[in-house]
């Protein structure tokens, strides 16, 4: 047996004789720290509050994936009902691909997974794709409907990460903010010039629908020097990414969008401008200038 698939199995054992216990969780308003943090109005940093991975740039192996999201139990957490450590995925489908890859969406949420980050997401269309993923069909005649769910029925796995029943798993993992008790938050990744110039007519839609997703802006920085997708889209220009990412910005200020910075430069700037996530490891100096 191969490593991978030893920690599955015993992490599953781990996960079943701490069901009873985890089972508490359902009482909790949020069952994740990223989606508490944001209700308490606090900024939110990569590493020091959820965990990203990236299966876009990296294989997509769900048995892997499982591995990880397992390792990111905290039994202590369980047993006292607090909010788990949420993780948040990178798949590989551009929203221009995601009406044809559902599956990746499935996939992923399946192995307990409480937030998507879905690539260079250009239009008010892509991201309805992204939210009609995520989402369970719902019961005609319920009030958040729309948009319709198209996510298969398959939680045995997920449900047992979360500490829920099936049942109970099906009726949390929906949108936040969509529905009153929705624990699943969708990234929505700007990272072209397109995409930015789409922000605005995005973030209304997503007020008009009150759905809580996080509009997450490329900077043309981040760790590789590379500049991103976000860098090569403008052309290897700095001064057309700035203004792209100004426009994310505002339209995030206007109507009251979550937005996440790739990276964390220009900290206490850019939570002045509105931006409540940073996906870089944050120091103490970060944490304080945060409030945190």
């Amino acid at each position: 047996m191969k490593k991978s698939k030893r920690r599955i199995v015993a992490a599953s054992i781990f996960v079943l004789s701490i069901a009873q216990v985890a089972y508490g969780q359902q009482a909790l308003k949020h069952l994740h720290t990223m989606l508490s943090l944001l209700e308490q109005g606090k900024i939110v940093f990569a590493d020091h509050d959820y965990t990203f991975i990236d299966m876009e740039h990296q294989p997509f192996d769900i048995t892997a994936l499982r591995a990880r999201v397992l390792d990111n139990l905290e039994p202590e957490k369980f047993r006292k009902g607090e909010p788990a450590r949420t993780i948040l995925v990178r798949i590989p489908a551009y929203g221009r691909e995601l009406d044809k890859n559902h599956w990746q969406v499935k996939q992923v949420l399946d192995s307990g997974v409480q937030a998507i980050v879905f690539p260079t997401i250009e239009s008010v269309e892509h991201a309805q794709e992204a939210i009609k993923a995520m989402r369970y069909p719902q019961k005609p005649g319920t009030k958040d409907y729309e948009p319709a769910g198209l996510r298969g029925t398959g939680p045995t796995f997920a449900a047992r990460v979360w500490g829920l029943s099936q049942v109970e798993y099906m009726e949390k993992a929906d949108i936040w903010k969509l529905d009153p008790g929705g624990q699943l938050i969708p990234w929505l990744l700007i990272e072209s010039p397109a995409g930015a110039a789409a922000s605005r007519e995005i973030c209304r839609w997503l007020k008009e629908k009150n759905i809580g997703a996080v509009v997450w802006v490329g900077t043309g920085e981040g760790p590789t020097g590379t500049g991103g997708d976000m860098l090569a889209t403008h052309g290897g220009s700095r001064e057309a990414v700035t203004k792209s990412v100004d426009t994310v910005l505002a339209a995030g200020r206007e109507f009251g969008c979550t937005i996440a910075m790739v990276g964390n430069a220009q900290l206490e700037r850019r939570i002045k401008e509105g931006a409540r996530i940073f996906s870089g490891n944050p120091s103490p100096a970060d944490l304080k200038a945060a409030g945190r």
